[in-house]
């Protein structure tokens, strides 16, 4: 018989490239199958169209759940219930039938069955986009999310294309991975065409290519840009993330839109402020010189209904409408799919609540030179997230610009790759990698993501090792399986420790500042106190304007004002009576209005800026061993003046970090080893330590309740310690960029016990329930990470075997519970279910026989 081709195309925008959906076959006569999913979750109704001229259709899956379907409208749907089916690839066979006898071939149709996604995994993300024939290279590295495609404009159908979308969201259910999109309609390149949509200045210029994010043609197009996608691919299950306006940042503007908001939002005439030079740049520093009389700082303090006070906070929560357009935008996906998580970054530039309201979360990438300690942002993340409820993701960026660690902006390895402006670039080494990991882990973001440059993949045979460094990403592989995959279920399921003391990421000291930010971005320059107060093993939390006025400080004992050059009247004045009343405040720098009992270290750490390479062409820079000796200095010089802050932890070295978070009544805290030395990429330099070190430390647990039980987590061993006044004592060997996680319970773990059927029948579905009790036979309060391994009678591994935790299942109940359903093609027999908890390794199994 004959057979023809039908294509179904579909383009999509992506740097220059097409995408392609796929082909269907049928044949001239007897039917066809239109669908063009060919992989589906176990658990998904299926229904699969079939063209026919014919009066019936006979369907079955491979000999299984066979129906036959009266045609209507010349379309038999065959559906298919794909719980009564176990994961697998599957064949459909189609047979068309009229006046009860067979005619025509029979037609197949494959599919894959892929099992759910654990519901508990901890997500790690590969921030940039990943073709499909490369996801299960990254899957097998610990990853199991990926961006597969940026777009900027709206999809246009039946051109002539490539088919990678169609695959890589086929790969993506086959991986179980969380497959998303980067939707940018801001960076489109039409915007260079449609003057009057484009960013407006003074005298009448324009921006070349930056479009007001509100102009009516811009939300237009970025609504059809998001339905575009939607409409093509929302069905997809493995789509379940999608990246809003990333790193756009929009210019200080007199457009006709943000000029209405500003009059009916603040009554305030932009023109008085953005055509005055009022405003310095697009990071929203203040020309002091230029402002009002009535709107200079009067000794370090301005009302707190300063008009250029109030544009700004507006400017970064509505003005830019950047957030605003993200909000519509997350409208239309979550309209169809309310599932999907939407997300933003970066977040570095505006001290201010409310930037991403409508959103699902907020990220930023987070550069650790010269300081790997920089990574305590995360902090910052989860403070701005609260008001809003937004999850948060870290960013570990393995990007390392060559200017930072060698000597000169000319290429100095063998690369071929520079940056624009002539700058060689590298991916960090496995010891950052698995230190990342850790310092990031331990402080419990939603989401863990890894962004590196895209020319240096790993895998590249044209690339030196030098440069793309591709056991980097084996060591994120080494650090998932032993760390993040079993230990995750239970982190997520925890709370940060609650600190005393707070950090103020002032928006009236950046804005107003008197003094240069020592180092990264506004909302990173508060990361040099937080730094040392992390060498002092002192938790903290971070604080913005609104807090203050809001009376949290009230929840501390002591806030530290990395700046303090400007403050608001109502801020000034709930920091004196904070120290009124018993309290402490740090400055990093005089304040001008001085409150009395403010401690003022006058420190300096412009120094940061002199750990690279280009300092170091002049001869005027400084190691990175003398970077850490300097910081090290200023801690000790901190020290006594937080020596009456409770730890709950501490350590004779300032090169251990420690983090805690809690669930019910265990604490699970983290100790880090931050001890490096030089290595042999960059070491000759001395402008990185790319190395860790082995170190032993004492390390004390403090604020214990009685004698509690301390396990040795990733050894699932007892800790033995020395205890004296509600504390435990214990020397740590820590390996080199490693760390330790230690779980504190108040009594021994006894027994994991579970509850479920001793049979079942194939297609019937269980509930199967477990608990973890400890020597009082009482289930444990709180999450415990487990180990589930479940086989069928021929010995295969099925898809309920995963790792989990323990939840709160309310009424005081902590306990794991998970759905069993054997497939009408499963192995009939006995089924062994394994459960270990990970803490210290407590072992049951139980059989069930599967009819």
């Amino acid at each position: 018989m004959q057979k023809k081709i039908i294509s179904i195309y579909i383009i999509l925008i992506f740097y220059g490239a097409i995408a392609y959906l796929g082909d269907v076959v049928f044949a001239a006569e007897g039917g066809k199958f239109i669908n063009v999913r060919h992989s589906y979750v176990r658990g998904e109704e299926i229904e699969l169209n079939f063209e026919t001229k014919a009066k019936q259709v006979l369907f079955d899956v491979g000999g299984l759940l066979p129906q036959l379907i009266n045609v209507a409208n010349s379309n038999a749907t065959y559906s298919i219930d794909s719980n009564l089916l176990r994961c697998s690839n599957y064949v459909v066979s189609a047979q068309t039938i009229n006046g009860g006898k067979a005619v025509g071939e029979v037609k197949k149709f494959s599919f894959t069955l892929a099992q759910k996604p654990n519901p508990q995994r901890f997500p790690v993300w590969h921030w940039g986009n990943v073709p499909q024939n490369k996801m299960e290279y990254w899957t097998k590295r610990g990853f199991n999310g990926f961006s597969v495609a940026t777009l900027k404009a709206p999809l246009l159908l039946n051109a002539k294309s490539g088919h990678f979308i169609f695959e890589a969201l086929e790969a993506g259910v086959r991986l179980g991975a969380d497959v998303g999109v980067h939707f940018d309609p801001l960076e489109w390149k039409g915007w260079e065409k449609n003057g009057n949509s484009r960013c407006l200045f003074e005298y009448g210029l324009r921006d070349y290519n930056k479009p007001y994010p509100l102009d009516p043609k811009v939300v237009q197009h970025a609504q059809r840009t998001v339905n575009s996608w939607l409409d093509n691919f929302s069905e997809y299950p493995s789509f379940r993330q999608a990246l809003l306006s990333s790193e756009y940042i929009t210019p200080f503007c007199l457009n006709d839109t943000v000029m209405r908001l500003a009059r009916s939002e603040l009554n305030i005439n932009l023109k008085e402020y953005l055509g005055t030079r009022i405003i310095k740049n697009n990071w929203g520093g203040i020309n002091t010189e230029y402002l009002p009389e009535e709107m200079i700082p009067k000794n370090g303090i301005i009302a707190d209904n300063n008009p250029v006070y109030r544009l700004l906070k507006w400017w970064w929560r509505r003005g830019n409408g950047i957030g605003s357009l993200d909000s519509i935008m997350a409208k239309s996906i979550h309209f169809k799919r309310p599932d999907v998580l939407v997300w933003h970054d970066p977040y570095r530039l505006s001290p201010v609540y409310g930037t991403h309201s409508g959103l699902d979360a907020i990220s930023t990438w987070t550069y650790g030179h010269p300081d790997i300690k920089r990574l305590g942002y995360t902090r910052v993340l989860q403070s701005v997230a609260k008001k809003d409820n937004l999850k948060v993701m870290q960013t570990i960026s393995l990007f390392v610009y060559g200017k930072l660690v060698v000597p000169t902006t000319k290429v100095i390895v063998d690369s071929p790759l520079d940056c624009s402006k002539g700058e060689s670039y590298f991916t960090n080494g496995p010891d950052y990698a698995r230190e990342a990991m850790w310092l990031v882990f331990s402080q419990r973001p939603d989401i863990l993501s890894f962004y590196y440059a895209g020319n240096l993949r790993p895998d590249s045979s044209k690339l030196s090792s030098s440069v793309t460094s591709p056991e980097t990403f084996d060591a994120i592989r080494d650090m998932c399986h032993a760390l993040i995959e079993p230990y995750g279920p239970a982190i997520l399921q925890c709370m940060p420790q609650k600190a005393r003391v707070a950090v103020l990421m002032s928006a009236s000291s950046i804005w107003f500042r008197q003094n240069p930010l020592w180092y990264g971005y506004p909302n990173e320059s508060i990361l040099p106190f937080c730094i040392l107060l992390m060498m002092n093993h002192i938790p903290f939390d971070v604080l913005l304007d609104d807090d203050i006025a809001d009376g949290r400080l009230a929840e501390y004992d002591l806030l530290v004002m990395p700046y303090g050059d400007v403050l608001t009247q109502i801020s000034h004045q709930k920091i004196a009576r904070f120290v009124e009343s018993g309290k402490k405040v740090i400055a990093g720098t005089k304040l001008p209005k001085n409150i009395l009992g403010v401690h003022i270290l006058n420190m300096d750490f412009s120094f940061m800026k002199l750990v690279n390479g280009c300092a170091l062409k002049k001869g005027k820079n400084i190691t990175a061993g003398e970077y850490q000796t300097l910081m090290e200095g200023l801690a000790q010089k901190l020290k006594p003046l937080v020596s009456d802050i409770s730890k709950p932890w501490d350590s004779d070295s300032m090169r251990v970090l420690f983090n805690e978070v809690t669930t019910g009544e265990i604490r699970y805290v983290f100790a880090i080893n931050d001890m490096k030395i030089y290595g042999p990429r960059f070491g000759k330099w001395e402008l990185v330590q790319e190395l860790g070190a082995k170190q032993v430390s004492n390390i004390v647990f403090n604020d214990l309740n009685g004698k509690p039980v301390i396990y040795d987590v990733l050894s699932r061993s007892f800790v033995k310690y020395n205890y004296s006044n509600s504390t435990a004592s214990i020397t740590v060997t820590l390996g080199p960029a490693q760390g330790k996680l230690f779980a504190i319970l108040p009594h021994a773990i006894k027994q994991v016990s579970f509850n479920m059927p001793t049979s079942i029948g194939r297609g019937e579905k269980c509930k199967i329930r477990g608990q973890v009790t400890d020597t009082t036979g009482f289930a444990i309060k709180g999450s415990v990470p487990l180990r589930i391994e479940v086989t069928d009678p021929l010995d295969r591994k099925t898809e309920y075997s995963r790792y989990a935790a323990t939840s709160y299942s309310g009424d005081r109940i902590w306990d794991f519970s998970m759905d069993f359903l054997p497939a009408v093609n499963d192995a009939p027999g006995k089924w062994k279910f394994k459960i270990s908890e990970l803490l210290s390794g407590k072992k049951s199994e139980y059989k069930i026989t599967v009819n």
